[in-house]
């Protein structure tokens, strides 16, 4: 079964608000993320995880 991480969740791990989340989602960014029909929003976990790996900078390295 698929794992899925909530908005809180992906909130705390990213240290950013709610807004932030909402408006990568209008504008097509951000981590991948499904809609539920009571409107919720859910994060799977290994995109999540695939995601983060890609914007992670080396320590002492990018600038």
């Amino acid at each position: 079964m698929r794992e899925y991480l909530k908005a809180r969740e992906v909130m705390e791990i990213l240290g950013c608000a709610r807004i932030t989340l909402y408006r990568w989602r209008e504008e097509g960014r951000g981590p991948a993320f499904v809609r539920l029909d009571n409107g919720h929003y859910r994060y799977p976990k290994a995109e999540f995880e695939a995601w983060m790996k890609e914007r992670t900078v080396p320590a002492g390295g990018g600038f």
